[in-house]
């Protein structure tokens, strides 16, 4: 009898140990899959909605605010940015005067150029340099090919054939640049070109004598 409980002790401390084994290493596994599964879920990056930003139209460049289309009111800004350079001239001219040494000189002929007073021409008009750069450049030609050909040059000493294809042309490069203008815009230029016309031409010949090219 002995000797049956002695053989049979190993075999249940074998059969307990194998069990707690058999635990453990379950409770183990299913406690690193839980830690897997929880990381998994902590990196996964959450959900964000669309940036309000991203839903906002964006507002007009300053390029395009620049290009708007030309109105009648530009047509006076013009006017008196043309002013505002041809008093920035003027001033140039005085200090072309009164230039002591050739650096002085060069400063006052660049200060009569037109990148130059651009900024004295907007002040005037009432606008941005960009707005009055493009009002000016495009105004300035039809307002050339609207006028008299006799106000830009002398004519009197050209053949009649001559002048009369030189009016015609300038008569069919003003029609397609005012197809680009308004109905209300094409009529005030019609109607004011020659004066137009006139303060351009003279701010250029001001410009000259500033330079010192003219007298």
């Amino acid at each position: 009898m002995r000797m049956t409980r002695s053989r049979s002790t190993p075999f249940v401390i074998l059969s307990l140990v194998a069990t707690v084994t058999s635990v453990a290493c379950g409770r183990a596994h299913d406690a690193s899959t839980d830690s897997a599964a929880a990381a998994a879920t902590d990196s996964t990056p959450p959900a964000t909605a669309p940036s309000a930003s991203a839903a906002v139209t964006p507002t007009a460049s300053p390029a395009a605010d620049a290009s708007a289309p030309i109105t009648v009111a530009d047509i006076d800004a013009w006017q008196k940015g043309m002013q505002g350079e041809l008093d920035a001239v003027q001033k140039a001219g005085q200090d072309m005067h009164a230039a002591k040494n050739p650096t002085d000189s060069l400063n006052a002929m660049f200060e009569a150029n037109e990148t130059s007073t651009r900024a004295a021409g907007a002040h005037g008009a009432g606008m941005s340099e960009a707005r009055y750069q493009y009002v000016r450049t495009t105004l300035e030609p039809i307002v050339g090919n609207l006028a008299p050909l006799e106000s830009t040059m002398n004519t009197k000493d050209l053949p009649p054939a001559v002048v009369q294809q030189m009016r015609q042309s300038h008569e069919q490069s003003a029609a397609q640049q005012l197809a680009k203008l308004s109905p209300d815009v094409q009529a005030a230029l019609k109607q004011r070109a020659a004066d137009l016309r006139k303060q351009s031409l003279d701010l250029a010949a001001a410009r000259l004598k500033a330079a010192g090219a003219a007298h």
